[in-house]
């Protein structure tokens, strides 16, 4: 099973878009939450070029939360 059957989600190399992720190097891993439009920061600077913290940043990208930030999350957690 290929990559794009299993998701709904498909990176591509920017052309001419006016909305685009632009990926660079800086002062540590970070990215804004969901589509902001024009270009979307998200930093993968030194210790960020870990596979896991990579999707992470990229779930923000496209608009993903920690679950604790969630509405509802108080209908499935307990906060000490």
């Amino acid at each position: 099973m290929s990559t794009q059957t299993r998701n709904c989600i498909k990176f591509k190399e920017r052309r001419y878009e006016i909305s685009y992720v632009n990926i660079f190097s800086g002062d540590g891993c970070y990215s804004d939450v969901g589509r902001i439009g024009g270009s979307q920061e998200l930093s993968l600077g030194r210790g960020c070029q870990v596979m896991g913290i990579i999707i992470h940043e990229l779930f923000y990208a496209v608009g993903f939360y920690h679950e604790h930030n969630r509405s509802d999350r108080d209908q499935y957690l307990y906060i000490y």
